[in-house]
């Protein structure tokens, strides 16, 4: 099964820019990506094949109130690791680097195998995540980590030393 993803009307001018995102795209390999299986583009009409993934997004899951499966805590702790690691591949890992510039739950597709075994995660597990979060988001750039070592600290690699405290600024 496949997922076609329609794009909106092209001009002459971007097809050449089209095919090269597409040779981009086409090029990296990892578990925690959506895998594109081809492409078409007939007139001004472009067409995108992926694979097809079966749980939907995780806004999906977590926001509608219709959905009949939520993950558990656990569950979004494995979801974040995959995410931060698909993210350090684009970052740090494949041969051209790529900068993921539209992360959001809209666009984070869960296969069949999301569902974990345990229901529960301790307090450190998000005390962790928390701590991690934090030293994302530092206003200095350089006392961020980088993608590899945000996916050490959430495996708990490497420790997660406690954040500084974030500037204040007045209006």
């Amino acid at each position: 099964m496949v997922a076609v993803k329609m794009l909106e009307k092209v001009v002459e001018e971007e097809v050449r820019e089209f095919k090269a995102e597409i040779t981009t795209i086409g090029r990296t390999h990892h578990r925690n990506l959506l895998q594109l299986l081809g492409f078409c583009i007939e007139g001004s009409r472009k067409l995108l094949v992926y694979e097809y993934i079966s749980n939907g997004s995780l806004a999906h899951l977590l926001f509608n109130k219709a959905a009949t499966m939520r993950p558990s805590w656990r569950e979004r702790v494995g979801i974040v690791l995959d995410v931060a690691k698909g993210v350090l591949y684009l970052h740090e890992e494949c041969g051209v680097h790529i900068i993921h510039c539209n992360l959001k739950p809209h666009n984070i597709l869960l296969d069949h195998s999301w569902t974990a075994k345990s229901e529960e995660v301790d307090k450190k597990t998000l005390e962790n995540m928390v701590k991690v979060g934090l030293r994302c988001i530092q206003d200095e750039p350089a006392l961020r980590p980088s993608m590899k070592s945000v996916v050490l600290m959430l495996q708990g690699i490497t420790d997660i030393a406690i954040p500084p405290c974030p500037t204040t600024t007045s209006m």
